[in-house]
């Protein structure tokens, strides 16, 4: 079964992932994609690899953001972001 990046995406609200995430403790994971070389690498590598998706599905609350959007913005001005390929 091919997976794509929006079977992994919380469908709720910012606020109901959150909380989500709190009332499951959960890791709260948000991912601003881009329309660039390490995002594509990103989705059609990592984020379909079965490991990484079960590990996803159990252990987090993972947020998808599309860089530009409001939303993004405002993670990226409040959070660091560390990537290690």
């Amino acid at each position: 079964m091919e997976r794509t990046i929006n079977s992994l995406t919380y469908k709720g609200s910012i606020p109901d992932a959150i909380n989500e995430s709190r009332r499951e403790k959960k890791l709260f994971v948000v991912y601003i994609s881009g329309e660039d070389e390490a995002s594509s690498s990103l989705e059609q590598s990592t984020l379909v690899d079965e490991n990484v998706v079960e590990m996803i599905g159990r252990c987090c609350i993972f947020l998808h953001l599309e860089q530009g959007n409001v939303d993004a913005s405002q993670f990226s001005a409040i959070c660091i972001l560390l990537c290690f390929f």
